[in-house]
């Protein structure tokens, strides 16, 4: 269903994203709203729904994924989204933001698994890097 949805224009893509979003506030996205996800960040970065709609689901998936290993998609929607975030105006300030937002200091944070899924999904974006060069 959602493959299918690719090839339609940005405001039904967003309009799917409107409805969706709010579903996913207590519950992960499943394979294929990953992928739908992810494509937005791709084709649009800039756009305010990613912003808007986009932060409280990576907020939940940060918070409480315990192994991306099982949800490579759920990483890779992670991963689009921060380079979404980053491709913004002032987009490193806007990162820091996002990250100050979901991790207090360790002392007091009440997600310890911020951090440690944080770090999961740049490594693995860095090792993706490298992978991709090896191929040309």
């Amino acid at each position: 269903y959602f493959q299918q949805q690719f090839c339609l224009p940005r405001f039904v893509h967003e309009n799917v994203i409107v409805s969706l979003a709010p579903l996913l506030e207590k519950n992960y996205p499943s394979p294929e709203i990953c992928d739908f996800f992810s494509r937005h960040c791709r084709d649009s970065p800039r756009s305010q729904i990613v912003i808007e709609m986009f932060t409280p689901v990576v907020q939940i998936i940060l918070k409480h994924n315990t192994d991306f290993g099982k949800y490579p998609r759920m990483r890779v929607f992670v991963q689009e989204f921060l380079v979404a975030i980053n491709s913004q105006n002032d987009g490193l300030r806007i990162v820091q933001e996002f990250i100050k937002k979901i991790h207090c200091p360790t002392m007091v944070c009440p997600f310890p698994r911020v951090l440690t899924n944080f770090v999961s999904v740049c490594l693995a974006a860095i090792y993706n890097f490298f992978e991709d060069r090896k191929k040309y």
